[in-house]
């Protein structure tokens, strides 16, 4: 019986530094780190969902596209490069028919922009150099209150104006 009672210190020290730990980590760990990789599962595919829907509302530019790229939503792919160099993001895009005849129609675009004043006004004289389709008529610089963040934030809305041939895509 002595011999036995010799181990029992040993016995309750490998408890202390195997068992407990297996035990913590099952009951306490490992349901956090289910959920952590759950979320990042989730976000990637939506993510994945967001790329694609921006994907289909705004396709690639064809070759029958040109002359409509406000109507289309092309101005953006030709806009996306020069965005990205000077870190300026798309809030929205709005493309608008103002005024329809036998042969032509006439379509306005809103793209409003945000981002520093510098990048903003950097942008702007890339599209004046280069314009991406369409006439830009008009600049208008806010500030705007983030709904998210409620920091304030400085938007650019540009608005081309494009006449497009009355025949079908």
């Amino acid at each position: 019986m002595n011999d036995w009672a010799k181990y029992t210190g040993w016995g309750k020290l490998a408890g202390l530094l195997v068992v407990l730990p297996v035990v913590i980590y099952s009951a306490a760990i490992r349901p956090n780190v289910e959920l952590r990789r759950t979320v990042r599962e989730q976000a990637a595919r939506i993510e994945t969902a967001r790329q694609d829907t921006l994907r289909q509302e705004f396709p690639a530019e064809r070759e029958d596209e040109a002359g409509h790229e406000i109507r289309t939503g092309t101005i953006l792919h030709r806009l996306t490069p020069a965005m990205e160099r000077f870190e300026v993001a798309a809030e929205r895009y709005t493309p608008l028919p103002l005024a329809r005849e036998a042969d032509a129609e006439l379509y306005a675009g809103e793209l409003v922009l945000s981002g520093g004043f510098i990048a903003l006004t950097r942008l702007l004289d890339e599209i004046e150099r280069h314009p991406p389709g369409g006439r830009l008529v008009s600049v208008r610089y806010a500030a705007a209150a983030d709904p998210q963040t409620r920091k304030k934030q400085l938007q650019m809305t540009l608005i081309f104006q494009q006449i497009t041939p009355n025949e079908p895509l």
